[in-house]
């Protein structure tokens, strides 16, 4: 029998999956939790075979949940959930340890299989394809992106927001003109010429997906 410890921050997706993963054979859910320093405990003390984890929360908190949990329970083996089977869920997955990636739009057979083939210490994540993967995201500028720290990222998430850069300053606690400095540094290392572009260039890579297009063109127009 499989012992899973399952970690998802929406209540009813949670209730839902833990619903649906109890009956089938051959696994048993030990954890399931929606908050982040809830599940590391419970990892840390029940230590079960495999964990789950919805790494598609923002800012990558999902993924830190991750990383805590492997930290604790090296002996654990991750799979993690994310919205879309993407380039950047697939490399985040697998620096961070995950032995498989499911998407949350397969049915729940394909986790119940990843969870079995996992516990057996098959990893289904190719080293191939993550290095294709890292390779695309290079050329689109998205491990640029991930390099950032969480102060640029959450400068770049309110700037397609549409948020002026006064707005920016106040909500990330900086002067007005370190803001400014700031975002040059940015529109440099992404080789871009003002702020227009590296709005929607950063829309493009669907980073913050929640953000519409109508949105990013506001935020563009700050003088």
């Amino acid at each position: 029998m499989v012992s899973i410890a399952v970690c998802e921050q929406q209540e009813m997706v949670r209730e839902a999956l833990v619903k649906a993963i109890a009956p089938l054979k051959g696994v048993t859910v030990l954890v399931a939790e929606n908050d982040g320093e809830s599940f590391v405990k419970a990892v840390q003390q029940h230590k079960p075979q495999v964990m789950v984890v919805d790494v598609a929360h923002a800012n990558g908190a999902g993924l830190d949940v991750a990383r805590r949990a492997k930290a604790v329970h090296g002996a654990g083996k991750v799979v993690t959930l994310v919205d879309d089977e993407s380039d950047a869920a697939l490399v985040n997955s697998y620096e961070l340890g995950a032995s498989a990636v499911v998407s949350k739009r397969r049915p729940v057979r394909d986790l119940h299989q990843a969870v079995l083939d996992v516990a057996s210490n098959v990893n289904t994540i190719n080293p191939v394809a993550v290095r294709n993967a890292k390779r695309r995201l290079e050329e689109h500028g998205h491990m640029a992106l991930t390099r950032l720290d969480a102060t640029d990222r959450k400068m770049l998430e309110l700037l397609i927001r549409g948020c002026t850069d006064r707005q920016i300053a106040s909500s990330v606690y900086l002067s007005l003109q370190t803001v400014r400095n700031r975002m040059s540094r940015l529109l440099q290392k992404f080789h871009l010429d003002n702020r227009t572009q590296l709005a929607l260039h950063i829309e493009r890579l669907g980073v913050f997906d929640d953000v519409s297009s109508s949105r990013t063109l506001v935020a563009a127009a700050d003088k």
